[in-house]
């Protein structure tokens, strides 16, 4: 396994452990069994396990993006923008397809595969919106029901 795929791997194991503890402790908070104090402290811990993932996400050393299920971003990471060629631009709640209309078709089934619960990576060359063309590693992994 080569250094980037260790990072890929830490990475979503990270993204996977972070939404977990958002959702334990939205449930607490729901489920009505805290008193306020302990509500505000739920609450609090939410937010800051929140604030972590976008920091995480927003500084990962590789090209990463979260999509709901309509293929809106959801996070992106600065790598992704860079590699995109997006730059500075803010992306988040815009549909992938709008901003990258020709898409391979095979991308574009790996996307539906991941909506329905199914992983998958390949390596392609492609290039991105600033013109420069790349080898790009990707791969496609179901992360909760956005």
């Amino acid at each position: 396994m080569s250094t980037t795929e260790h990072i890929e791997s830490a990475l979503k194991a990270e993204v996977r452990r972070l939404q977990k503890r958002i959702t334990e402790l939205e449930s607490e908070r729901s489920g009505g069994s805290l008193c306020v104090s302990a509500e505000k402290q739920a609450e609090a811990e939410v937010r800051k396990t929140k604030d972590l993932l976008e920091e995480f996400v927003k500084n990962a050393p590789v090209g990463l993006a979260m999509f709901d299920r309509n293929m809106r971003y959801v996070r992106a990471s600065d790598a992704w923008l860079r590699n995109t060629g997006m730059g500075h631009r803010s992306i988040l709640g815009l549909s992938h397809y709008d901003l990258f209309p020709d898409l391979p078709e095979h991308w574009k089934e790996a996307h539906r595969r991941g909506l329905a619960g199914h992983s998958s990576q390949a390596e392609d060359e492609w290039v991105a919106l600033d013109g420069h063309a790349h080898t790009i590693r990707w791969a496609v992994h179901p992360w909760g029901d956005a």
